[in-house]
């Protein structure tokens, strides 16, 4: 984990990529728990019905394949983000 912190800040790449989602109240991630797979973990506010959340879920996955994008070449080839 600190090799990986240590090539690429993880939380703040996050930050920079969920802060203009106000209906994201908790962001978090975790590495190599499940192999090796990095596991983003975001928290939604905003369910006053089905579409609205589905709307929102989906900005939050596309967020993470945006951060995805935004690791470098090594860590990408090693690490999936789900």
């Amino acid at each position: 984990m600190a090799t990986v912190q240590q090539e690429f800040d993880m939380s703040a790449a996050l930050l920079g990529l969920y802060k203009d989602l106000p209906y994201v109240t908790k962001l978090g991630y975790s590495v190599g728990e499940l192999g090796e797979r990095i596991l983003v973990r975001a928290i939604i506010e905003g369910d006053k019905n089905a579409d609205e959340f589905h709307e929102y879920s989906m900005a939050a996955v596309r967020k993470a394949r945006e951060f995805s994008d935004s690791m470098p070449a090594s860590m990408r080839e090693r690490y999936e983000v789900v």
